[in-house]
């Protein structure tokens, strides 16, 4: 992202709309739109910014950078569909990038474990207690607390016996 304040130019960012849309009337782009992301932009939006009647919001960039493939800084340029293409490929090497630095980080946290844990872990039938375990830590419940309900159960199960 550059430094220097971007600023917004109206015929630039309808020619990058229209390279993005292709063919699609603003129906479809919308409706293209809310089945990739989930977010909606509706078709009298889409219009309206093709019209020069409104100007988008810094979300609704964010929203269509996502859907298009490429860095909010796409839309203060000029592109074509060459520098479309690049600036795709860039997105998802960066997209790819920060997956696999997030995956590296978490398999080297996951080999650091002690073995049982690993095995633990790595067991299929063990997933309902893991479960179980985030959905305590998700209503903060402390591991003392869960340590000493499971001891008490375990006491009654086996006076039970």
């Amino acid at each position: 992202m550059s430094k220097f304040k971007k600023k917004f130019d109206h015929d630039i960012f309808v020619k990058n709309i229209l390279l993005i849309m292709g063919n699609m009337t603003a129906e479809e782009f919308s409706d293209d739109i809310y089945q990739k992301t989930g977010y909606q932009i509706k078709p009298s939006q889409i219009k309206s910014y093709i019209d020069g009647d409104i100007e988008p919001f810094p979300g609704t960039i964010n929203i269509l950078s996502k859907y298009a493939q490429v860095t909010p800084d796409f839309w203060y340029v000029p592109n074509t569909e060459e520098s479309l293409r690049k600036e795709r490929e860039k997105y998802n090497e960066t997209i790819l990038k920060a997956a696999s630095q997030t995956f590296d980080k978490n398999f080297e946290t996951f080999l650091n474990l002690d073995d049982d844990i690993k095995n633990f872990l790595s067991s299929e039938e063990n997933m309902p207690y893991i479960k179980a375990a985030m959905e305590a830590r998700s209503k903060n419940i402390s591991a003392d607390t869960l340590k000493l309900l499971i001891d008490t159960i375990a006491k009654e199960v086996k006076k039970a016996k």
